[in-house]
């Protein structure tokens, strides 16, 4: 992975979710678990949670405390397989999305957007 190391000297950040995006969709989900690694599993899973049939051309609306759900516990996982120096395709359930959240917030609290 020879673009990540490339990426990291010109201080890039590789953001993803495995095995898809649903995964981060999932973790706005207090104490969820994902199980299988599988499109079909996510797509049943966040079915549940939304009491309706879950379409991916559909936005989901979160609240700001689910938001921060899926920021806490998808850090807590990336955390988890960063420590254990797993090779990002073998991280299943795993996303660092919540990346792009914590630059997005850091820069509104900078300049005070409201």
């Amino acid at each position: 992975m020879r673009f990540i190391s490339n990426g990291k000297k010109n201080n890039y950040k590789l953001v993803y979710s495995n095995c898809s995006f649903e995964v981060w969709l999932l973790y706005h989900y207090k104490d969820i678990k994902i199980g299988e690694c599988s499109q079909k599993n996510y797509e049943k899973l966040l079915t549940k949670q939304l009491n309706k049939k879950y379409e991916k051309k559909r936005g989901i609306k979160f609240f700001d405390e689910q938001k921060e759900t899926a920021i806490k516990q998808s850090k807590k996982v990336h955390e988890r397989y960063l420590a254990a120096k797993e090779k990002i395709n073998n991280r299943t359930n795993s996303t660092n999305f919540y990346i792009i959240l914590e630059k997005f917030k850091e820069i509104f609290n900078k300049y005070e957007f409201k």
